[in-house]
C-alpha cells in the first residue's frame, strides 16, 4: 500500500475510533435510549419522513398527512435508503454517519494538502477527528453530518477548480462542485444562497477575465440550479410556491426574533417562541382567515411579515441579539446533551445560555446550576475551545503570508456565511457547517505555536552542548 494511502487509512481509523467509542458510550441501539434520547424533536420529524417515504413513498409525517414543506428531502431519504434495507432502526443510519464523518475528515485532509503543507493539513484533520460536537452529532438522527460531508466533497471539486486557475480544464471540477453544493442544500436549505456568495467569489478572482467568469459562474450556477429545481417544482405543483422549503421564514421569526423578543417579555427563548407561534395564527385570524385554511406558504408569509414588523421596530436589540447568538454559538459547551447521551446526572429544568444580562450572571448561573458531570464535561470542553480559539485568532492573522490567498478567502467566505446565516439563536450545533472551513486557520495558528516552541527546544539543546563544551 502506497504511503499516502496508508497514511489516508490511519487519519480514518483515528476518526472512526473516536465516534465509534462515544456510539458504543450512547448505545443508540438500546430500545430506551432510542426512544428517550435519539427520536426527540428534529430526529423524530427525520424518522418520520423516512419511514412514510418506505410505506407509501410521500414525504409526510403520516401515510396520507399533509406533505411537509419545512425539511428538504436529502436527509430523510438518506435515513429511508437505511430503514428499507434493514427496517426502522435509528442506530442503522447513524452507524454508517460515523464511517462519513470520518471520510469528512480525510477529505478535509486531501482539501488542504493541495494549498498547505503537511503538517497544516494534519492538523486541521486531527481537530476535526476529536472535535467534541462532531463526535456527538455524528451519533444523531441529525443531517449535519451529511451536509458537512457533502459539503467537503463540493469544496474538493471546487478546489480542484482554484488550483487550474478557472481555467476550460477546471469546467469538470466546477460542474461536480454546484452538483454536490446543490445536494447540500438538498440536505440542509441554508447553503441556497451559494449560488449567490460561489459567483461573488469568482467575481472577485475572475473580474479581468470577463470570459473565464462567466463560463465559471454559468456552469456552477446552471448545474446547482438543475439540482435543487425537482424540489421547487414539487412545490411549485403542489402548492404554487416556487420556493425550496418553509424553513428560512419560520427561522426568521423562532430563531431570529426570539431571542430579542424573550428579553423584552422576560420570558426564556423557548416561551418567547411559543407566543410568537400564537401571535402568527391571531395575524392570519384578523387577515380574514384561519390557520387551518392556508398551506405552509402561505403561512410562512405570516411568519416573515411577523419577523420583519418585530425587526423594524427595534433594529437595535435585534442586531445586539443577533451578534450575542453568533457569541453564544461559539461559547456554546453543550453539557446537557453531552450528560444525556452518556447517561450521567444533570440540570433540572432548562439552563438558557442566553437569558443573562452579564458574562459574571452567566457563569454564576452555570454554576449553580450544573451537576457536577456536566461542569466536569464543561470544564473540558471549554479548555479544547479555548486552546482552538486562540490558534484561530494568531492563526486568521499570519496565514495570508503563508498560504493561497484565494483559498483562503473561499475559506472565509463560506465560514462567514455558515455563521452568519446561522444567526441569533445562540447553539453549537449551528456554527458545525462553518467548522472544516475555519480550521485552516486555527491549524496554521497551531503550526506557528509548534515551531516556535520547537525552535525554543532547538535553542535550548544548543545553549547546553555549549556549556557543556565550555566546561
Amino acid at each position: 500500500m502506497p504511503k499516502h494511502t496508508s497514511f489516508l487509512v490511519l487519519l480514518f481509523s483515528i476518526a472512526l475510533s473516536a465516534r465509534l467509542t462515544f456510539f458504543f458510550l450512547v448505545t443508540p441501539y438500546e430500545p430506551s435510549v432510542q426512544s428517550n434520547l435519539i427520536l426527540q424533536s428534529d430526529a423524530l420529524g427525520y424518522h418520520l419522513l423516512a419511514q412514510t417515504l418506505v410505506k407509501s413513498h410521500e414525504f409526510s409525517y403520516q401515510e396520507g398527512g399533509a406533505p411537509d414543506c419545512l425539511r428538504t428531502p436529502g436527509y430523510p431519504l438518506f435515513i429511508g435508503f437505511f430503514y428499507l434495507l434493514f427496517g426502522a432502526k435509528p442506530w442503522i443510519p447513524i452507524f454508517f454517519q460515523l464511517f462519513i464523518d470520518s471520510a469528512s475528515c480525510v477529505l478535509l485532509y486531501e482539501i488542504l494538502l493541495k494549498f498547505s503543507a503537511h503538517r497544516i493539513a494534519l492538523f486541521s484533520s486531527l481537530f476535526y477527528s476529536f472535535d467534541p460536537f462532531l463526535i456527538f452529532f455524528s451519533v444523531t438522527l441529525l443531517s449535519e453530518i451529511l451536509f458537512i460531508f457533502l459539503l467537503l466533497v463540493a469544496t474538493f471539486y471546487f478546489t480542484k477548480a482554484i488550483e487550474l486557475n478557472f481555467n476550460p480544464p477546471s469546467k469538470r471540477a466546477i460542474c461536480i462542485a454546484g452538483l454536490f453544493f446543490g445536494l447540500a442544500t438538498l440536505v440542509r436549505p441554508i447553503s441556497l444562497y451559494l449560488i449567490i456568495i460561489i459567483p461573488i467569489f469568482l467575481c472577485f478572482f475572475l473580474r479581468h477575465n470577463l470570459r473565464l467568469f462567466l463560463t465559471a459562474t454559468f456552469l456552477f450556477a446552471t448545474v446547482f440550479s438543475f439540482t435543487i429545481s425537482p424540489w421547487i417544482l414539487r412545490n411549485f405543483l403542489s402548492y404554487d410556491a416556487g420556493f425550496l422549503s418553509t424553513s428560512g421564514a419560520y427561522n426568521l421569526l423562532m430563531l431570529y426574533v426570539s431571542p430579542m423578543e424573550a428579553e423584552k417579555r422576560g420570558l426564556s427563548s423557548r416561551d418567547a417562541m411559543e407566543q410568537l407561534s400564537h401571535e402568527v395564527d391571531s395575524v392570519i385570524v384578523r387577515s380574514g382567515s384561519h390557520p387551518s385554511n392556508l398551506n405552509a406558504f402561505q403561512k410562512s408569509k405570516h411568519h416573515t411579515d411577523l419577523a420583519i414588523h418585530y425587526i423594524l421596530n427595534n433594529p437595535t436589540l435585534f442586531l445586539k441579539h443577533y451578534f450575542l447568538g453568533i457569541v453564544h454559538s461559539f461559547a456554546s459547551l453543550g453539557t446537557k446533551g453531552f450528560a444525556e447521551a452518556l447517561n450521567l446526572p444533570t440540570e433540572e429544568g432548562y439552563f438558557d445560555i442566553k437569558g443573562h444580562k452579564s458574562l459574571w450572571v452567566t457563569v454564576t448561573q452555570f454554576l449553580n446550576h450544573k451537576t457536577f458531570s456536566e461542569k466536569v464535561i464543561g470544564a473540558t470542553i471549554f479548555l479544547y475551545l479555548l486552546i482552538e480559539y486562540f490558534c484561530l485568532t494568531i492563526g486568521i492573522i499570519v496565514s495570508w503570508k503563508l498560504l493561497n490567498k484565494r483559498f483562503l478567502l473561499f475559506c472565509l467566505m463560506l465560514a462567514a456565511y455558515f455563521i452568519l446565516l446561522a444567526g441569533p439563536f445562540g447553539n453549537a450545533r449551528f456554527r458545525l457547517p462553518a467548522l472544516p472551513f475555519y480550521l485552516v486557520f486555527i491549524a496554521v495558528g497551531l503550526d506557528i505555536l509548534y515551531s516556535k516552541m520547537q525552535g525554543r527546544h532547538l535553542r535550548n539543546q544548543q545553549s547546553r552542548q555549549t556549556t557543556t563544551i565550555s566546561l
